[in-house]
C-alpha cells in the first residue's frame, strides 16, 4: 500500500519544481485583503446585507482557497491540506514544509504572516465595531471571515513549527556526525595562529 503523505509530498515538491507555486507578494496582498475591503465599503455605502454576504463570502473563501494551496507554498514554502486517511483520525490535517535546503526569502516571509496575522486582527476589530453600533447581522458575518483566518492562521503556525523541527533536526545529525571536519577546520584555525605568531616574531628579532 502506497504511503498517501509521501505521495502528496512528492507531488507538492515535484509543483514546485516545475515553478507552479511562485507567487508574487502583490498578489497575496490584494487577494488576501479583499474581503476585509469589501466588507468595509459594503456596509459604509449601505449595499443590501444579501447581496453584501454574498460577495464577502465569496472573496472569504477565495481566499482562504488560494492561500491555503498556492501562496503559502509559494511564498514560504509551506501548505496545509485535509486527507481522511491520516492520523489522528481528527481533524485530519496534513502539515506540509518545503525540504531543506528551502529557505524563504524575507520579503516573502515577512509579507506572508504579517499579511496572516493583520487580516485576523482587522477582522477582530470590525467584529468589535459592529458590536458597538449594535449590528448582529454584520458581526456574525465578521465571525466568520474571522474564523476562516485563523483557521489558516493555526495550520501555517504548525507547518512552521515542522519546519523548524525539521531544521533542528538537520542541524542536530550535521554536528552529530563524525565525518563532518569540524576539528580540522580548528586545527587549520591554530594553525594559522601560530604562524600568525612565529611571523610576527621574526618581524620583531629583525627590528
Amino acid at each position: 500500500m502506497i504511503d498517501q503523505t509521501q505521495t502528496d509530498t512528492d507531488t507538492l515538491i515535484k509543483q514546485d519544481e516545475l515553478g507552479g507555486c511562485s507567487e508574487s507578494i502583490g498578489g497575496y496582498v490584494f487577494i488576501h485583503f479583499a474581503p476585509v475591503l469589501a466588507f468595509f465599503l459594503l456596509s459604509i455605502f449601505g449595499f443590501g446585507f444579501s447581496f453584501s454576504i454574498i460577495v464577502i463570502i465569496f472573496l472569504g473563501l477565495f481566499d482562504f482557497y488560494s492561500t491555503k494551496n498556492y501562496f503559502g507554498l509559494g511564498l514560504v514554502g509551506l501548505k496545509w491540506y485535509y486527507n481522511s486517511s491520516e492520523e489522528p483520525k481528527f481533524p485530519h490535517f496534513v502539515f506540509f514544509s518545503q525540504p531543506l535546503p528551502f529557505v524563504a526569502t524575507t520579503p516573502n516571509s515577512n509579507a506572508f504572516w504579517l499579511g496572516l496575522f493583520l487580516s485576523s486582527s482587522l477582522w477582530g476589530f470590525l467584529i468589535f465595531v459592529c458590536f458597538l453600533l449594535v449590528n448582529a447581522k454584520w458581526a456574525l458575518l465578521a465571525s466568520l471571515m474571522l474564523c476562516l483566518s485563523l483557521i489558516n492562521f493555526w495550520c501555517f503556525m504548525q507547518c512552521h513549527n515542522l519546519a523548524k523541527t525539521k531544521a533542528e533536526n538537520a542541524a542536530r545529525v550535521l554536528l552529530l556526525d563524525p565525518n563532518v571536519p569540524f576539528q580540522q577546520a580548528n586545527e587549520l584555525d591554530n594553525t594559522d595562529t601560530t604562524s600568525s605568531d612565529i611571523h610576527e616574531s621574526s618581524e620583531n628579532q629583525d627590528k
